[in-house]
């Protein structure tokens, strides 16, 4: 640890890594052992303000760490899932061209809650513009990330509004934008 402390790895070799780790199915318990061992920090600063962090809302039933982790292995599931309703989502999951990145965003997504003030969003969406370029990631998956952590939000408020009312359903389409993304935010 203290080796890597001194040079932490950074750039493709680290993303190579990272995309190893997030793509095999228990993700998430990999994760929580690098963040007690606190080699995730170590390798994806952006994640310090968020660790063992208490937020007390409707989402949060666990610290912001755990929510993320939570997010990352409830959507592994999804492939393995026996409800008609949770495969539909793991179909979609499948078509993706890149779930590393998907991952990744909700790795990301909540990192801006430590921040002693603003937005939350925007802080997240700050740190993993940073996070992708330590990783080295090209302009087009950096864009992505990003695009996920700032708009992690819209398909809960569109689910909020009549989901049968097509008003609704173009408006939320029209802020996705691309149907990679739209893949990305139903999964």
């Amino acid at each position: 640890m203290p080796a890597l402390a001194a040079t932490p790895p950074r750039g493709g070799a680290l993303w190579l890594y990272l995309q190893e780790t997030l793509l095999q199915p228990h993700a998430a318990d990999a994760l929580r052992v690098m963040n007690a061992l606190h080699l995730l920090t170590l390798l994806l600063p952006e994640l310090k303000d968020m660790e063992a962090l208490v937020v007390r809302d409707f989402y949060h039933r666990y610290t912001v760490d755990e929510h993320s982790f939570l997010a990352i292995e409830h959507l592994h599931h999804l492939k393995e899932s026996k409800s008609e309703w949770d495969q539909r989502f793991g179909e979609l999951l499948n078509e993706l061209d890149q779930p590393e990145l998907l991952y990744l965003a909700l790795l990301l997504h909540d990192s801006g809650k430590g921040a002693l003030q603003g937005n939350h969003i925007e802080a997240s969406a700050k740190l993993a513009e940073s996070c992708a370029a330590r990783l080295d990631l090209d302009a087009a998956d950096a864009d992505l990330v990003r695009f996920l952590v700032a708009s992690h939000l819209e398909m809960s408020a569109a689910m909020r509004r009549d989901v049968f009312d097509p008003t609704n359903v173009k408006t939320f389409a029209e802020k996705i934008g691309e149907p990679e993304r739209l893949k990305c935010c139903a999964s």
